[in-house]
């Protein structure tokens, strides 16, 4: 959805690893996997037309971008897997335009992951190959900066975590209370950094607090139902209760709102904050673009160590202590 020109990244920083398959350690549904989708590049070497063409069929995050100002570029420009991969957007909105250059993309030409099923041609919609389902599952110490930011509701929205399963415990990130902070003109600080222990099974999550919608990695505690019903939601684009749409539509459990890319020990999180049918759409019925780029976020992880490891490390210490202790006696 795009009615204002930004895209949220958040940094984070740790030790380097081998850049091959990443090592964020995500449990998903049955047969889901990190799926390679291309070399990243220089985004100094590259222009928006030389973006990848893709479909969502063969990628569900690939969708056609209405942030997009040039029809000549390739067909994921301006979407979050672009951005990752260090492909530029140029956008134009209510006559204003500009270019967007990748902040902290994948690392050039390593190959660069997303978390999903198996690309089949044909996958059904509305998920075609996404995993409906997936959440982190161990020791994480990261920080999280924030880059930029894509969306018209970033005054409205809560960005964070969540415990494994539960969609009443959450802690924000990104607004909310406790979340990153923004300066007197109400933009995120980019300076800010927030560091956070993550240790259990959690997932992450988007609030808007406009619309009462709430999209989480497990796509089955998705809902638009708030207190205020989905009226709110419909008012955004003009419609009423009374306006003939299929309803049907909007089980918010039939879409993935989130998307996960990787490389090594870095990862980015981009989420779509609308859901619904993908163009063309149908009169009356409130459409997505499905590129993800409306919050992008990400950085590096690094595993807390384990208890094990901490133990051996002392075990460790405590040998060459002793050693040297009667190295000196014997002397």
């Amino acid at each position: 959805m795009k009615t204002s020109v930004a895209a949220l990244i958040l940094l984070v920083t740790l030790p380097a690893t081998a850049l091959a398959a990443p090592i964020v350690p995500i449990v998903g549904s049955t047969g889901a996997g990190w799926q390679a989708f291309g070399p990243a590049v220089n985004p100094q070497g590259v222009t928006p037309a030389d973006a990848p063409n893709a479909t969502r069929d063969e990628h569900y995050w690939a969708g056609y971008s209405y942030d997009r100002s040039n029809p000549a570029s390739g067909s994921t420009a301006c979407g979050a897997g672009a951005l990752v991969l260090g492909y530029p957007c140029t956008w134009s909105l209510d006559g204003a335009s500009g270019t967007i250059e990748p902040t902290s993309p994948a690392h050039a030409g390593e190959m660069t992951y997303y978390w999903g099923l198996p690309s089949v041609p044909g996958s059904p919609a509305p998920n075609f190959n996404a995993d409906p389902s997936f959440y982190v599952d161990g020791l994480l110490d990261v920080d999280l900066r924030v880059l930029s930011e894509m969306t018209s509701w970033k005054e409205q929205v809560e960005i964070g975590w969540y415990e494994q399963g539960n969609p009443n415990a959450t802690h924000a990130l990104i607004g909310g209370p406790g979340g990153i902070p923004k300066d007197i003109h109400g933009n995120y600080d980019l300076g800010g950094v927030t560091t956070v222990n993550l240790a259990g099974q959690y997932g992450f999550y988007y609030k808007n607090y406009a619309t009462g919608a709430a999209f989480f990695t497990q796509s089955e505690l998705n809902h638009i139902f708030s207190a205020n019903g989905l009226t709110p939601y419909l008012a955004h684009f003009g419609l009423a209760m009374d306006d003939e749409f299929p309803i049907a539509m909007f089980d918010p459990r039939l879409y993935q709102q989130w998307a996960l890319f990787g490389q090594g020990n870095h990862f980015w999180l981009g989420v779509e904050d609308i859901f619904g049918p993908t163009t063309p759409c149908a009169p009356g019925v409130p459409c997505s673009d499905y590129d993800y780029n409306d919050f992008l976020i990400g950085g590096q992880v690094s595993p807390v160590p384990e208890p094990t490891s901490l133990a051996m490390l002392a075990i460790g210490l405590f040998g060459a202590a002793l050693a040297l202790k009667r190295r000196g006696t014997a002397q």
